[in-house]
């Protein structure tokens, strides 16, 4: 049982300013982070510097998109005024993603003096961004060469992964996104893999790997700022959030903003759970339901992986979800099979705030059972060890967020990171994931 998501990696050899809207890191831990691709998080041997280092500059290129304020537009009807919507055909803040087979979702990023740009897959379980070496063997098409851009510092010496056995670099350079430039962003390069093997088997990644976007916030573990918040930091972009819209045509990021296109009806609020595996973006929750019912003892966390293709479910929490509906557990995937002829009204959701988050089961439908054609393998899987999740935990992966508009914030107000959510306004497709029609491996 493996968890599919980025390259997480942790140093303890950068110390970078925290954001003035970021809490201070809780001293308890989490038994056990959850990460993915071989669950990876080095812990790194050396002192970190006293202070001195260069500060991210972070700016809006020169020809980048402007923000959705300065174009002209009204702040979205019912919402907080610093969340920005943007008039049809009006200048967005924006960096489009890739849907990669249904498995991953990307973004092109722009590294260095001269420009060499790859694609990164989101993550947002780590604020270190990682990238794959011009040298390393790899299905990627691009991948990144520090000792060609003018602007590239080497920070660390190689380092290896003991989860992976993956040898990794720390360095600073210049990296854009969406019209936006950050001159010293830190950033893990992989050099090699064991036995010379290529990433993709290394992560089990069944698309080329070249790296992953991070998103997740600062912490103990990585204290260095994720791209986003050295945005942030540096006031580049108004409003200290990040819209995220993920659909069957790609979907986009939305730095400093939200694209009222991307959603419907309102978007509710929650705090993010900062004692609970630090770096993540975790939410409470009050239960799991069926057809827009909570079922009895399903309150927990709800954790967004968009570096995973599926969501996981404890096995306690989903046969308190599933009881009395037909159901099955395949016994090699571990996926839930769920009727084929389930109908829009069959849906699974989860309750934020006296308001229930439905998905209906179609959405997250792959294809039909081998064995039994009338059911069919879902998005959803059950965890059973729970030393690799806990038994009110849902990591809900990129298939299940397609479903709804996820705007990550770190503005004063909410008093601390702050997940906002909303029904996508996009029309979510099921389908299997992954090349080649229906695999049950």
């Amino acid at each position: 049982m493996f968890f599919r998501a980025s390259t997480v990696f942790t140093s303890l050899l950068l110390v970078a300013p925290a954001l003035a809207e970021a809490p201070s890191p809780d001293k308890r831990g989490f038994k056990l982070e959850l990460h993915s691709r071989a669950s990876h998080n080095p812990q790194h041997a050396g002192k970190a510097p006293k202070s001195g280092h260069a500060q991210p500059y972070a700016k809006r290129l020169k020809h980048g998109p402007a923000h959705p304020r300065r174009g002209g537009a009204k702040a979205h009807q019912g919402h907080p005024p610093f969340l920005a919507a943007t008039k049809a055909g009006s200048r967005q803040s924006f960096a489009n993603l890739a849907n990669v087979e249904n498995i991953d979702w990307s973004v092109e990023v722009t590294f260095g003096s001269p420009p060499q740009r790859v694609p990164l897959f989101l993550s947002m379980g780590s604020s270190l961004s990682s990238v794959a070496d011009q040298n390393i063997k790899s299905d990627a098409k691009t991948r990144y060469n520090p000792s060609k851009s003018l602007t590239a510092r080497n920070m660390t010496k190689a380092q290896v992964d003991p989860n992976t056995g993956v040898t990794f670099i720390t360095y600073k350079d210049k990296i854009s996104i969406g019209g936006f430039e950050v001159s010293d962003q830190t950033f893990a390069v992989m050099t090699s893999t064991p036995n010379g093997d290529p990433l993709e088997r290394v992560y089990d990644s069944p698309v080329p790997w070249a790296g992953a976007l991070a998103l997740g916030r600062t912490s103990k573990g990585t204290p260095s700022l994720s791209f986003l918040e050295n945005l942030i930091r540096s006031k580049v972009i108004d409003n200290a959030v990040c819209g995220i819209s993920l659909t069957v045509e790609g979907g986009a990021l939305f730095f400093g903003g939200i694209d009222s296109h991307s959603f419907k009806g309102k978007i509710v609020w929650s705090p993010v759970e900062t004692h609970y595996m630090e770096g993540f973006w975790t939410i409470k929750t009050g239960g799991w339901g069926w057809k827009g019912k909570v079922a009895t003892g399903t309150a927990g966390l709800l954790q967004f992986a968009p570096e995973n293709t599926y969501t996981y479910i404890s096995a306690i929490l989903g046969n308190k979800l599933f009881a009395g509906i037909k159901h099955h557990v395949d016994s090699k995937t571990q996926r839930y099979l769920l009727p084929c002829n389930s109908n829009a009204s069959d849906t699974i959701g989860f309750f934020i705030h006296n308001r229930m988050f439905p998905v209906p089961i179609p959405d997250l439908i792959l294809f039909p059972s081998d064995s039994d054609p009338t059911m069919c393998h879902t998005a959803l899987l059950q965890v059973t060890n729970k030393h690799i999740l806990d038994d009110y935990t849902v990591v809900m992966g990129a298939l299940h967020m397609r479903s709804f508009y996820t705007i990550l914030s770190y503005e004063k107000e909410h008093g601390g990171p702050a997940i906002g959510l909303a029904e996508s306004s996009i029309k979510v497709m099921g389908g299997d994931p992954g090349p080649g029609g229906h695999s049950e491996k």
